[in-house]
Formats: structure tokens, sequence, C-alpha cells
């Protein structure tokens, strides 16, 4: 049985800009947390909280869109969260176990078609792409699913509210 939200033991050095890690069900319901998470990132950071929202909106997206996937194929599953953030860029590593889909291993006929036939929710991949600087996505062997979204960050702004 995995705990909501259970954070990892951290074995990070001192420069691996580690900030959270945390594991939960694929159920709407955590994702208040994984948004609170976000917005504390950047608060403690001193970041401007308008964009720490929109990125929290983007994690958060996504994150709708894995849980969304696992309960229409009645794959529930794990989602297990990274969040890193150093001088350059803020990055989250979503991996999860709920849905073994290789977008990439589609042709592009085929890729247009999943993408029509998912016509409703591709607002919140063009969210999810205006607001983060990076998207990508792997399928991992084995069964896993992992996003990697990546904002870059002003390190003029960063080091001057740094004290």
């Amino acid at each position: 049985m995995v705990k909501l939200f259970m954070k990892q033991p951290s074995k990070k050095t001192v420069n691996d800009g580690l900030k959270e890690q945390f594991l939960f069900p694929a159920e709407a319901k955590h994702l208040f947390k994984a948004r609170q998470i976000v917005e504390e990132i950047w608060a403690k950071e001193k970041l401007e909280p308008k964009e720490g929202r929109l990125v929290a909106l983007a994690v958060d997206e996504a994150l709708t869109s894995i849980i969304r996937h696992a309960q229409g194929m009645k794959r529930p599953g794990i989602i297990d969260v990274k969040m890193y953030m150093d001088n350059v860029c803020f990055k989250v590593i979503i991996k999860d176990n709920t849905n073994a889909f290789d977008f990439n291993a589609l042709t592009e006929k085929e890729k247009m078609a999943t993408l029509a036939k998912e016509k409703q929710y591709q607002l919140g991949v063009f969210l999810i792409s205006t607001i983060m600087d990076e998207i990508n996505y792997r399928y991992l062997k084995g069964f896993q699913n992992e996003l990697q979204l990546t904002r870059f960050l002003d390190t003029k702004l960063l080091n001057e509210n740094r004290p």
C-alpha cells in the first residue's frame, strides 16, 4: 500500500536541485496537493507568484490527463512526481504505470487520428505547451510512461530575489 504523497528518502547531493518527490494514487482528489507543492517551491525561491501559478496549472493539466486516461483504461496506478529547480530551470518529471501508450511509435497518420479522437482535450496540450518551455515524453519498456516538463527561469530575477 502506497501512502498518499509519500515522500521518498532523499539521496540527493547538494547540487542536484531536487526539491520534492512524492507518490500518489492516480486519483483526481490528489491534484490540489500537487498544485500546492509547485506553488510552495516557487514561493520559497521568491519567484513571481503568477508564474508559479501558471506552472502549477500546467503540471495539474498533465496529471489530470494521466489520471483521466488511467480511469478510462480502468488501470489505476501510482504516479511518481519529482520536482527540480536550479538557477536555470524548474523541471517536473512525472512517471506513471497506469497506461501503456507509446505515442512515439505511432505513424503520423495514427498520431493525427489519435489527436482528432481526443480533440476535446487538445486545449490542455496547448495550455501545457504554452506555459512550459520544453515537453518531453517517452515510453519506457516495462509499462511506464515518463513526462518531463521544463520551464526556464529568468536568471537575473532569480539572483536578485535570493539573499
